[in-house]
C-alpha cells in the first residue's frame, strides 16, 4: 500500500506503544528555515480540506496574495 520498509512501520509502532501518538511527529530538522508560517499553513490546509474544482489554481492565488509568490516557483 505505501512504500515504507516494514522495518520502519516496526520502529514507528514501538515508538507509538512506548511514547503515545505524540511521539510519532517529526522532530525539527536543520536546514532552511520555512517560507510560510503556521498562519498561512493552517489557512492552505483548510483550502486542502475543501477541495474546490481546481483546487491548484485556488492554492496559487492564495499564496500570491498572501506572500507575492506562486505555488512552484523558488
Amino acid at each position: 500500500m505505501y512504500e515504507v520498509h516494514p522495518e520502519t512501520v516496526s520502529g514507528w509502532l514501538n515508538q507509538w506503544h512506548e511514547r503515545g501518538l505524540e511521539k510519532l511527529a517529526d522532530a525539527p530538522r536543520p536546514g532552511r528555515r520555512r517560507k510560510i508560517d503556521a498562519a498561512l499553513e493552517a489557512e492552505l490546509l483548510d483550502l486542502l480540506q475543501n477541495p474546490t474544482p481546481d483546487l491548484k489554481a485556488v492554492v496559487q492565488a492564495h499564496l500570491k496574495k498572501k506572500t507575492s509568490r506562486s505555488a512552484g516557483t523558488p
